[in-house]
């Protein structure tokens, strides 16, 4: 809690704050998802993220470190229609690595209350897959890029970061 209306002057809001309301750490917003997790890595942005399955975000916390991995869907589906049919067994897809290792800054959809999602610009129905992530430009474009055409899945690796973003 902040200890007088002072504490929070100038500083911007998740969401709503009705009068009276206790105005708590969850319910500001720091100067940027980005300075607040104190990266060390420079040229570093926030990437929102959306897995092809909601199940992926029970795995990580913010401050993990996760790798996405993008499948192609005709590829899946092609490899299911094969394991019906197929005598023998079928090659599996293969999925390509667009970050490694990359920080994970927030999971809007797991703390609807902390009015992360309006933080971010997503609306509540639309964060149910949502991860935020740092990482640099490229990786930035590549999983937006990725995120039209290919089933996105996530990967925690572990918590020491490989330099790799």
């Amino acid at each position: 809690y902040y200890t007088t209306p002072t504490d929070a002057v100038g500083r911007l809001t998740a969401g709503p704050i009705a009068q009276g309301e206790p105005i708590t750490s969850g319910r500001i917003v720091g100067p940027s998802l980005l300075a607040s997790a104190n990266l060390d890595e420079p040229n570093l942005v926030a990437a929102i993220v959306r897995l092809a399955d909601r199940a992926y975000l029970s795995l990580a916390r913010p401050g993990d470190h996760v790798d996405i991995l993008a499948a192609d869907s005709q590829t899946i589906g092609d490899f299911e229609r094969d394991q019906k049919s197929a005598a023998d067994e079928p090659t599996l897809p293969q999925a390509t690595t667009l970050a490694k290792g990359a920080r994970v800054l927030a999971i809007p959809g797991n703390d609807p209350a902390s009015g992360l999602g309006a933080a971010v610009g997503l609306q509540s129905q639309n964060t149910e897959s949502v991860v935020v992530l740092a990482v640099n430009p490229e990786t930035a474009a590549a999983l937006a890029g990725a995120s039209t055409r290919y089933r996105l899945s996530m990967v925690v690796t572990p918590s020491q970061a490989t330099g790799s973003y």
